[in-house]
Order: structure tokens, then sequence, then C-alpha cells
């Protein structure tokens, strides 16, 4: 019996991805990392992050329970970009590129900005005591959070295309068709 309906013949596509990861597994040094947006975002978080820790610990309302909040946060934030400059810098992030580093910051920059967000909140509960000094700390947490809020953003971003945190993913992508199968 013929079925008229029922192609006789038909062809398949095939699409075939592959990646490929090229990294140097060298330490160098490379300070074209700091002309990138995210070594500037990197930077200007670790300057930022120091000089509203400095003022913070040098100001005579230094022992209230706000400022030791925020010098606790600013403290964490300043060591832990410190070190992921230091290894972007020296390429360390490309030698250990099977580690999800761009997981890790992502993590890391939303605690950050929900932890300087949390202490925006809490200068606005001292806000009576002296209205520039928490008027400064309130604003130097809230930029802050922005900052590492978009560095979020980008390293989430990055995460979702697939890159790494340091050199370069080739993703290759080919359809291929194959002959007709005849019935």
């Amino acid at each position: 019996m013929n079925n008229n309906t029922f192609p006789g013949q038909h062809t398949t596509m095939t699409t075939v991805t592959s990646s490929e990861t090229q990294v140097n597994p060298t330490i160098r040094f490379d300070k074209d990392y700091l002309y990138t947006i995210s070594g500037q975002l990197k930077l200007t978080e670790v300057i930022c992050s120091c000089v509203a820790l400095f003022f913070v610990s040098f100001s005579r309302f230094a022992f209230y329970g706000t400022s030791t909040f925020f010098e606790t946060v600013a403290v964490s934030a300043v060591w832990w970009n410190t070190i992921l400059l230091v290894f972007y810098l020296f390429h360390v992030i490309e030698k250990f590129y099977k580690i999800p580093w761009l997981k890790v910051e992502v993590v890391s920059c939303v605690l950050f900005s929900a932890l300087y967000f949390l202490a925006a909140l809490l200068s606005l509960t001292c806000l009576f005591d002296n209205l520039l000094f928490f008027f400064f700390l309130m604003l130097a947490s809230s930029a802050l959070m922005l900052i590492f809020g978009y560095d979020a953003y980008l390293k989430l971003q990055a995460l979702q295309s697939g890159e790494i945190a340091q050199g370069v993913r080739v993703v290759r992508v080919t359809e291929m068709e194959q002959p007709p199968y005849r019935y």
C-alpha cells in the first residue's frame, strides 16, 4: 500500500556546537586588565572602599555600631577585591580557569552590594546624631552598592553568554546536512 501523505525521503539537519578554551597558564604581569571595564570597576571598588573606610575610621563616630558595621564591610571589600585585582593582573585567574571565577564574583558582588545597602539603611538610623557624617556614610554606602551591583550585572551577563573570567573561549557552531534518506 502506497501512502501519498508521507514523503518518500527526508533531509536531516544536524547542528554541532563545539567550544575551545584558549588560555596561557603562565603567571605574568599584565597591566592591560586595568584598561578594561571590569578592571576599572575593580579598581574603583578598592579605591572607593578605602577612602570611605579611612574617612569613617578616623572620625569621632568610629565607635558607633553603624560605623563599625560599615568598617567591617569596607575592610572585607578592600581585601577581597585587592586579592582579585592582583589575581587578574598576574593572570592567576587564567591559570586556574577551571574554577568558576565568574560565579564566585557574581556572588561576592551581590553580597557586597547587599551589605552596603544595609550599611546605608543603618546610617539613616543615626542621621540625627551628626547630619553631615552619617549623610556621607549613607552616600558612600549607596555609591558602593551601585558600583558592586553594576559589576555583578556585567559578570552575570558574561556568565550567561558562556565567557570565562580571563582568557578566550571560542564557540563554533556548524550545521551539517545529511544526505536524503530514501524509503
